[in-house]
């Protein structure tokens, strides 16, 4: 059979039997955000957190999520008459790790309330599907599950996103400098209205990693998640996979396939399960990454004097540092 063409600027067509780990990071493209799925039956909680929910029908409101056959939890979702759709915020990370874990108490330290079935209706989050279950429909190595949505609750916060096997945030589009009509407006606008702080450190991050981004690509080999996971180790050759994980702000899966991709590659050999060495060529890596990255920042900056630089460096650590307020405040 001759091999299909590959499009431009993308690998070359594969059957996802080949290599079902690239066929997995192919799909990891689409981003989705994030959830904890939750349900309650003969006084039993199951939990688990999923990406795999979406919306199937307005009238009547039905939606549906997908679950592994060998997942723990499983029997449980079956017996449950019903079940809780918990959508996360961007600041829910570490219940999202939480509920990632297998064979651990995942309510452990939780509040939460009862909802319709007695499914757990997790606090704080950025929306919650109260369903009663439909139908479990058998496909491949999962099952649909889909289900009515009986009530919902809301909230106006931001999401919390997973793509390319991590976790991330989101962020309104920015203005395209490549945009002449763009350009000139932002122009215009400078004259009458000055830019926020916020927008000019936008602009900053968004140059600034464009030049990050193309040096990663020469060095090439692997992926963002996979160099941040290889650092890592690097720097905490004494941490747990759940602490590489969360410092990387990845899944316990995601982890667990970049640390495969690496060992594969030749930069680490797996000690022990949870347990990493990096090899002399890991090391060699992880040491040229930092030399070229120290490189293009400074090539960035040559512009500024040391003492623009210093004021520049308080600010910025200054605003990190600062307690987020949930709205202006006026004095008296």
């Amino acid at each position: 059979m001759t091999p299909a063409p590959s499009l431009t600027g993308m690998s070359a067509a594969a059957s996802p039997n080949q290599d079902r780990r690239n066929y997995r990071r192919a799909l990891g493209h689409f981003a989705t955000g994030v959830t904890i799925i939750t349900a309650q039956a003969d006084g039993q909680l199951a939990g688990m957190t999923a990406n795999s929910f979406s919306s199937v029908s307005l009238e009547p409101p039905l939606i549906l999520w997908s679950i592994d056959k060998s997942a723990n939890g499983l029997p449980l979702f079956e017996r449950a008459s019903h079940f809780a759709i918990n959508v996360l915020a961007s600041d829910q990370l570490d219940l999202a790790s939480q509920f990632a874990r297998s064979g651990a108490d995942k309510f452990a330290g939780i509040s939460w309330q009862p909802g319709l079935g007695g499914a757990p209706c997790l606090p704080a989050g950025l929306a919650t599907f109260e369903c009663r279950k439909q139908q479990f429909i058998d496909a491949g190595d999962h099952f649909i599950v889909l289900g009515q949505v009986d009530r919902y609750h809301l909230s106006e916060r931001d999401p919390l996103l997973f793509v390319r096997g991590r976790f991330a945030l989101s962020a309104d589009y920015p203005v395209l400098g490549t945009d002449p009509g763009a350009a000139g407006a932002r122009a215009n606008d400078a004259g009458t209205d000055p830019p926020t702080m916020l927008r000019l450190l936008w602009d900053a991050f968004t140059g600034l990693s464009q030049s990050f981004q193309a040096e990663r690509d020469a060095l090439g080999l692997y992926s963002v998640t996979q160099g941040r996971v290889l650092s890592l180790i690097e720097r905490y050759p004494a941490a747990d996979a759940a602490t590489v994980a969360r410092k990387a702000y990845i899944s316990p899966q995601g982890l667990e396939e970049a640390v495969q991709a690496l060992q594969t590659a030749g930069y680490l050999n797996v000690v022990v399960a949870g347990a990493w060495q990096l090899t002399d060529m890991g090391r060699e890596h992880v040491a040229l990454r930092r030399k070229r990255a120290a490189a293009i920042e400074a090539s960035q900056l040559k512009g500024f004097s040391a003492s623009e630089l210093e004021t520049a460096c308080r600010v910025l650590a200054a605003l990190g540092a600062a307690p987020p307020t949930g709205s202006a405040q006026t004095a008296a």
